[in-house]
């Protein structure tokens, strides 16, 4: 095979992308199903974009396209109330893990990926012992267990306890 049919041009890597990170209007996502399905399928992605960061946000594969924030602060814009919303569905539902892992920025990771990113924490034990706070937060969601994954440091519910970097 010819290394020059794997070259590809900026526009074939920006296209590519834009369809992978659903940045394209028959894309966007429009329940919290769809929101876990790309979450789950880009592994990891940002709550909203970063600036010089090229990842995956789940704000704009809300929008279905790349949209600046600064303006939208109000309360009759959809877009913005489905990712204030999913963002705390999802995890409290213990589906996703959502935390600020990589410069300090809101994110999701599936829980495919969280065993990886659980193994470089101080918090690390075994392999099946990282998941057991959020299935106790998933299988009941009451006051009490609210309260119970706290103090245990649930992943989905107190995320600077469960991944704090080892030194």
């Amino acid at each position: 095979m010819d290394t020059a049919d794997l070259e590809l041009t900026p526009q074939q890597v920006k296209d590519w992308r834009d369809a992978h990170y659903h940045r394209q209007h028959d894309l966007r996502l429009r329940d919290s199903q769809q929101a876990l399905e790309f979450i789950n399928e880009v592994g990891l992605c940002f709550l909203f974009p970063m600036k010089g960061v090229e990842m995956p946000s789940l704000w704009e594969a809300i929008c279905g396209r790349s949209r600046a924030l600064r303006q939208l602060w109000g309360h009759d814009d959809i877009e913005l109330e489905y990712a204030w919303r999913w963002k705390d569905e999802l995890p409290s539902r213990g589906l996703v893990f959502y935390g600020k892992l990589l410069r300090k920025k809101p994110m999701f990771i599936s829980l495919d990926l969280l065993p990886y990113f659980y193994g470089l924490s101080r918090n690390y034990r075994d392999l099946e012992g990282y998941l057991e706070p959020i299935r106790k937060v998933s299988r009941d969601s009451s006051s009490r267990s609210t309260h119970a994954a706290k103090r245990s440091g649930c992943c989905a519910r107190s995320p600077a306890r469960c991944f704090r970097t080892r030194s």
